[in-house]
């Protein structure tokens, strides 16, 4: 009887035929420190290549060949939202090396054209394995996204929806609640005080429709001291939100007890505050913690930020497109999550930025 030979492929093959050191190659493969997704992918598609379809890991150890997935991240929104996606991608690449994936990032221009958006996902969707999706609504886009899933390429909506779509499941925060709970934090702040919140608006996304829907409801029911007036910022910039906060000022001079921005932009609102002279008396909060809203916070310029576990919610999504190619027995979760509140009392890292988010594969098949 004759049995198939087993390629054995060492570490320091691959890192001299990925011209890395042999010390990348170890992180990548035990997660010992941080490498970027391009990095890890080099390192795990050369070892694919040296290995040639035969069943041997980076260890030598006989394993089971599995074809190559490839997972793509098709995102549009505000910079700051996407370099945080961007990061969790990358800190989840090396440690998901034993499913067989390669993961990609596509970044829609600035600013945002239709065609040039619908004509990335189908040139994405013809060398995709799984789309995890972060854009707007538009029938265009779901048009375009329609034909994906038809060509039975699965698709995942990350932190905000898309419902006219055949998608795998949402995964993400429950945004009426997050816009409930705005409207919740500002009132108990206010207090007795009668006057005007200023509702700012950014982008046709679904997250933002169902915050704007959680937020009205919210003041409309508690706080009948407290009026909502609508401002739209067509761009979520730090730049259009100034522009568009300051006109409103001086267009018709009224001070705001508060104001509740829906989207990106915050270092803008916050500017736009100062520059009327205006300092903690008039509340701001928003969404989305990254570095510009810690600074905003630790500063006083901002009372509150709401956020989601971005690192976690990047896992799930992954693990829906694993599970959709029975990669892992581990079943995704499409429950929205809770909105997570930050004051500057409590910035700091979540568990999950501590954690190797797949510690191994369960095998469907």
């Amino acid at each position: 009887m004759t049995s198939a030979r087993v390629k054995r492929t060492t570490i320091k093959e691959v890192a001299k035929a990925a011209g890395v050191s042999p010390a990348t190659v170890d992180r990548v493969i035990n997660n010992r420190a941080k490498v970027s997704l391009a990095t890890t992918n080099l390192v795990l598609e050369t070892y694919r290549r040296l290995v040639s379809g035969t069943t041997a890991d980076l260890h030598g150890r006989a394993s089971e060949p599995e074809p190559m997935l490839r997972f793509d991240f098709v995102m549009e929104s505000s910079q700051p939202f996407i370099d945080s996606i961007k990061t969790a991608v990358e800190g989840i690449a090396a440690s998901s090396q034993g499913f067989n994936i390669s993961l990609h990032i596509h970044q829609a221009p600035f600013p945002f054209n239709l065609q040039e958006f619908t004509n990335r996902l189908e040139a994405v969707a013809k060398e995709s394995d799984g789309i995890v999706l972060v854009c707007r609504e538009d029938p265009a886009i779901t048009t375009c996204l329609r034909a994906i899933s038809k060509a039975a390429v699965p698709l995942v909506c990350l932190t905000t929806d898309l419902v006219d779509i055949d998608r795998l499941g949402y995964i993400g925060i429950n945004h009426v609640s997050a816009g409930r709970t705005a409207g919740s934090l500002l009132g108990q702040l206010i207090g007795a005080q009668t006057g005007e919140l200023i509702l700012l608006l950014t982008g046709s996304f679904r997250c933002q429709y169902e915050r704007e829907l959680g937020f009205r409801s919210l003041i409309r029911e508690a706080y009948a001291n407290l009026s909502i007036r609508e401002i739209y910022a067509h761009q979520e910039t730090d730049k259009d939100c100034l522009s568009k906060l300051t006109e409103a000022f001086k267009l018709k001079p009224f001070k705001p007890l508060a104001i509740y921005n829906t989207g990106g932009g915050n270092r803008g609102v916050a500017d736009a505050i100062r520059s009327m002279g205006w300092g903690q008396e008039v509340l701001f909060i928003g969404h989305e913690i990254n570095d510009a809203s810690r600074d905003l916070m630790t500063t006083n310029r901002m009372a509150a930020v709401i956020g989601q576990d971005t690192k976690s919610e990047v896992a799930l999504a992954i693990n829906a497109l694993l599970h959709h190619h029975q990669r892992t027995t581990v079943a995704p979760t499409y429950t929205p999550a809770a909105p997570l509140v930050f004051f500057k009392e409590n910035i700091g890292s979540l568990i999950s930025d501590g954690l190797p988010i797949f510690h191994g594969k369960g095998n469907a098949r």
